[in-house]
């Protein structure tokens, strides 16, 4: 009876360690993703700030241009009101 008992604790043993190293390799495999998905996360925000930066500058030299009007030519009406 001792026996069965230490074999059923080996097997037992046996399959926790198959199954231990099973779940060590989807750490290690979401660990990597995770990695690599922040990097990409990373790249996308300095993109944004780059596209948010140039943005600002599109308006503001859209906004100092609405700011100054330059004409070439003016017409001007001279009335002599009595």
């Amino acid at each position: 009876m001792e026996m069965s008992k230490e074999k059923e604790l080996l097997k037992r043993i046996s399959e926790l360690v198959k199954q231990n190293k099973s779940l060590q390799e989807q750490v290690r495999t979401l660990s990597d993703e995770n990695e690599k998905l922040f990097l990409k996360n990373e790249k996308n925000k300095n993109l944004l700030a780059k596209l948010r930066v140039t943005d600002e500058d599109k308006k503001s030299s859209l906004e100092g241009a609405s700011k100054h009007l330059k004409f070439k030519m003016a017409t001007v009406l001279f009335a002599d009101i009595q």
